[in-house]
């Protein structure tokens, strides 16, 4: 049992600092202090590779931006196969009639691209 007015206002100030501190916890702005919004992913962009009588095909864009970490994905509508090739990645032969490849970079910079069978067709990607 309590025994003095002092223990009974010790208590009781101890209970109401205890109160007041969730107050501030969970309705202050301290309690989203930690949280990092999720950027929504950025779509995927895709380039053509479509026939071009001057070259026998072309990339469509030619140049593209992108974020770090986007996906750029080549489709092939045109009559033959072609490639993707870069400093450091090479889709290797990407089949007419809707073939596909996809790539995401990491680092930004500037790269360009060519068709390793078709040397005047040459794309850039530009990463930000």
């Amino acid at each position: 049992m309590l025994e003095s007015r002092f223990e009974i206002f010790g208590w009781a100030l101890a209970v109401l600092v205890v109160v007041a501190m969730g107050v501030i916890v969970f309705t202050g702005p301290y309690h989203r202090i930690n949280r990092v919004q999720a950027k929504a992913a950025a779509p995927s962009v895709t380039v053509k590779i479509v026939t071009d009588p001057k070259t026998i095909g072309r990339y469509a864009p030619i140049k593209v931006t992108v974020e770090r970490g986007q996906t750029i994905q080549w489709v092939n509508v045109s009559n033959v196969a072609h490639t993707v090739t870069g400093n450091g990645f090479d889709s290797g032969a990407i089949a007419n009639n809707n073939g596909r490849f996809k790539l995401s970079l990491s680092r930004a910079g500037s790269y360009k691209y060519y068709c390793i069978y078709h040397p005047l067709m040459h794309g850039t990607i530009v990463v930000q």
